[in-house]
Formats: structure tokens, C-alpha cells, sequence
């Protein structure tokens, strides 16, 4: 998220990139952004330049750190919430 490791909008960009020239529609999917490495100084200014980018885009932020925990259950509460709304896995739902 935050240097050495990056501008997290322009690497959010190239795994972007990266997806659509591996195909088989992953571009086309659904998404969310797990925002990491929250406990790493400068980590908070970096956030919000990518939640600004996630709003222009309709994407939801989730703001996590692996270390300590914080925020990984929201995460995936998000990506249940997500799963829940998929047309496509309606079948799968049922099987439960």
C-alpha cells in the first residue's frame, strides 16, 4: 500500500492491466480493494488517495493489516456480501 512498496493506485492499475491480458473475462469480474499494510508509517495518506481513485471507479476499500488483524473481518464480510449478490452463484447458494 504504502513505499517501499508502492503507489497503491498505480499498482492497483497494473494488476488491472495484468488481468485483462490473461483473459478469460477476470477484467470482467467483480471487485473490491484489500488496502494492506495499514500499520506501516504513511500508510493513512496513501489510503485515501486510493479510496478517492475507488470512488471514481464505484469500488469499495478495505482497509486492513495483516499483522495485526485490523480490518480483515470487515474484508470479508465484504466479499460475502458480494458473493451473496452474484446472479451466477445463485445455484451454488442453494447447495448450502
Amino acid at each position: 500500500l504504502v513505499p517501499p512498496e508502492g503507489e497503491p493506485v498505480k499498482n492497483f492499475e497494473i494488476v488491472n492491466k495484468e488481468l485483462e491480458q490473461y483473459g478469460h473475462g477476470l477484467s470482467d469480474k467483480p471487485q473490491l480493494i484489500a488496502a494492506n499494510k495499514l500499520d506501516l508509517p504513511g500508510a493513512e495518506e496513501a489510503l485515501e488517495r486510493l479510496r478517492a481513485y475507488a470512488a471514481e471507479k464505484g469500488l469499495e476499500v478495505y482497509a486492513i493489516s495483516a499483522v495485526t488483524g485490523k480490518g480483515v473481518p470487515e474484508l470479508l464480510y465484504g466479499v460475502a456480501d458480494m458473493l451473496q449478490k452474484r446472479e451466477d452463484l445463485k445455484d451454488f447458494r442453494e447447495l448450502r
